[in-house]
């Protein structure tokens, strides 16, 4: 009896002892594997987002790239020979552009270069003014801008603050969902929607990994079992195996040992199979948690660009053509922008939330986010995140002195021309000092102020200063690394096609075709307008999108006579609204690549967000849109694009 006793207490606590190491090196594996996965994954998806965005060729051809690249400048020769006049030759140039772009048989970067030969050739623009559109005053305010967000990306100074926000929202499910979009949102009216959703994926794959490695449910069992009894779930269920693994000592103690056994098998059954319908259900949750988790990053990164001039390319394109077209307007400046497009990328985002957890937790999620009972699964995010924020160590010398610049830039483009009262731009002359001007001072000063000082405190030497560093804030080095350069490239091009279209005549040709729209009311040209636009940027880039509409928006505003930034600024705020497919934007393809979600998920979710957001949209800028910018009235500074192109002596000029 005593033999078989300890052979059993042995060989329990040998299959313990087994199961514990096990599983506590698989634990490890996955805690590693977790805590590896920002280091690891941090540049490839970097990479990647970069690479969908601007190079996805880089320079690999098959036979067909090459039949593109061949042969679409000779089907489309018939237009300029049959049709011989300067709109035809801008218009066959623009096609051909085009069409490399829509097929990407080259880097977008690298199409873009072409109107700087085929604008030229064609006589359509000479050299210099196709070159001008390469480096106007929109593409300074995007290059002073991202100098500056380098510099803010280089310090993780975005991340420090990503992570501080999801603190503050919450960490149950739709308070976590909540704070990664406000977060995401956030930077990406700073940052490039590219960038912004690498860095996040990255904190949303820690989250969801360390989730998946640690069992809540039977933690919370665990946990609630140990209240209800002086031992823990695993004593108490030795203890029952002990009971049913002993040698009964007579008949009577054997059958009740047997019975015994019954009665646990039949429990154990039960609870087993229980145990499995919750498991799955679980997973089902869990799966649609992660799902909901990094839609919301790629949806809010989209939407987050919105929010400022500078947070996305089809902004800079708007705000260059609009003072290009429309000289006499004075353009957009960034509080301008800011006062219409804030308010409503807050809008777009709570309503997106709101969305999602509805779609994907429950609409009794969405009431409970404001319940303060913490469960398990919150408490273990909690501390994930802020193990991450705390390894991110206290706030250094270099992140105080970019995020004072950052606060800077931003207070200066505010006050510049803040409209209510008088900017501290009137103390200069009229037209001279752009925001441009303003961001290029600060990213000047950001290549020379210290990024560390010497000495925890500040040395004073003969009434100076002594600030002591290794190297400034930003240098050339950094900019060379993470500054992304194609989009300048691409921003110039669609200037060089709008100077194109304006200057050969073609945007006015086109917009007289669609005179036959001047009896149908303004809200409904908008509603196809910004329609059109969703459905083609979900297939071509926002940026290319931008560049083809805007110029044939401005000549079609002109020649019906409406506001043109009532056709204009929504339909560049369409641009943005690309959430059906992973080709759509490359926050989409970045969020896709993490083989946590499905197609059917991307495509059913972004076709109810683009309704959603076209709707908002539309309302918006009917109501606040009209208050703000007038866009009841037909301005006086509108007739001068329509001047300039009737007076240009180019228009009917033959090629020779």
């Amino acid at each position: 009896m005593g033999d078989i006793t300890e052979r059993t207490k042995l060989l329990e606590k040998e299959r313990e002892n087994s199961l514990g190491r096990e599983s506590y090196e698989l634990a490890n594996q996955r805690d590693t594997r977790s805590c590896e996965t920002p280091n690891a994954n941090e540049r490839s998806a970097d990479e990647i987002g970069i690479n969908t965005a601007l190079e996805p060729a880089l320079g690999r051809k098959t036979w067909k790239g090459y039949l593109i690249l061949i042969l679409t400048p000779l089907v489309l020769c018939p237009l300029p020979i049959f049709l011989p006049s300067m709109a035809s030759r801008a218009g066959y140039g623009i096609l051909i552009i085009v069409v490399y772009w829509v097929t990407e048989v080259c880097p977008l970067a690298v199409t873009s270069m072409l109107p700087l030969v085929i604008f030229p050739l064609l006589g359509v623009l000479s050299s210099s003014d196709a070159a001008e559109a390469y480096f106007q005053n929109a593409n300074v305010l995007f290059l002073g801008g991202l100098l500056v967000f380098v510099s803010f990306e280089e310090w993780n100074l975005h991340k420090r603050i990503a992570l501080k926000v999801l603190l503050l929202i919450g960490t149950k499910k739709q308070n976590l969902l909540l704070g990664f979009m406000l977060a995401t949102a956030g930077i990406s009216m700073l940052l490039s929607n590219t960038a912004t959703t690498a860095m996040m994926i990255q904190i949303v794959k820690v989250v969801l990994n360390k989730l998946e490695s640690c069992d809540t449910r039977q933690v919370g069992s665990i946990s609630r079992n140990y209240h209800d009894s002086d031992e823990c779930p695993i004593e108490q269920n030795d203890r029952v195996n002990r009971e049913a693994l002993s040698v009964p000592q007579n008949q009577e103690s054997a059958l009740y040992h047997s019975e015994t056994v019954d009665r646990n098998a039949g429990r154990t059954d039960v609870a087993n199979e229980a145990e499995g319908l919750e498991e799955h259900a679980r997973q089902d949750e869990q799966k649609q948690f992660a799902t909901a988790l990094l839609l919301a990053t790629a949806m809010s990164a989209n939407i987050g660009g919105v929010g400022t001039l500078t947070g996305t390319g089809t902004n800079i394109i708007f705000a260059g053509q609009a003072l290009r077209l429309f000289p006499k307007s004075g353009g957009v400046s960034f509080a301008s922008w800011f006062a219409f497009a804030f308010p409503l990328m807050v809008i777009l985002l709570l309503v997106a939330w709101v969305y999602l957890v509805i779609l994907f937790l429950g609409a009794k999620s969405a009431i409970s986010c404001f319940s303060r009972k913490p469960d398990q699964s919150s408490r273990i995010v909690y501390q994930i995140i802020k193990d991450e924020y705390d390894s991110l160590g206290k706030m250094s010398f270099a992140e105080i002195a970019v995020m004072g610049h950052l606060v800077v830039l931003v207070l200066l483009w505010l006050t510049k021309d803040p409209k209510f009262m008088p900017g501290w731009g009137t103390l200069f002359r009229e037209g001279y000092v752009s925001d441009g001007a303003v961001a290029m001072l600060v990213a000047f000063s950001l290549f020379q102020f210290p990024s560390m000082m010497k000495n925890k405190h500040a040395r004073v030497y003969s009434g100076r200063l002594a600030l002591l560093s290794s190297r400034p804030l930003l240098d050339l080095q950094m900019v060379s690394e993470k500054l992304c350069w194609n989009v300048l490239v691409l921003l110039g091009a669609g200037f060089a096609i709008a100077a194109a279209c304006k200057n050969s005549g073609l945007s006015t040709m086109i917009s007289g075709g669609l005179q036959v729209l001047e009896g149908v009311p303004d809200y409904a040209i908008v509603s196809v307008i910004c329609l059109t636009t969703t459905a083609v940027t979900e297939i071509l880039s926002n940026t290319g999108t931008a560049t083809i509409f805007l110029p044939v928006l401005a000549s079609l505003a002109v020649s019906t006579h409406i506001h043109p930034w009532y056709l204009m600024i929504p339909a560049t705020i369409a641009c943005s609204f690309a959430f059906m497919f992973p080709v759509s934007t490359p926050a989409n393809a970045i969020v896709y690549s993490s083989g946590r979600i499905k197609m059917w998920d991307m495509v059913r979710t972004g076709v109810g967000m683009d309704i959603i957001c076209l709707a908002i949209l539309l309302i918006f800028s009917n109501l606040y849109g009209s208050f703000y910018f007038h866009f009841k009235t037909f301005p006086s500074w509108a007739y001068s694009y329509q001047l300039i192109s009737t007076l240009s002596p180019t228009n009917i000029t033959t090629f020779h």
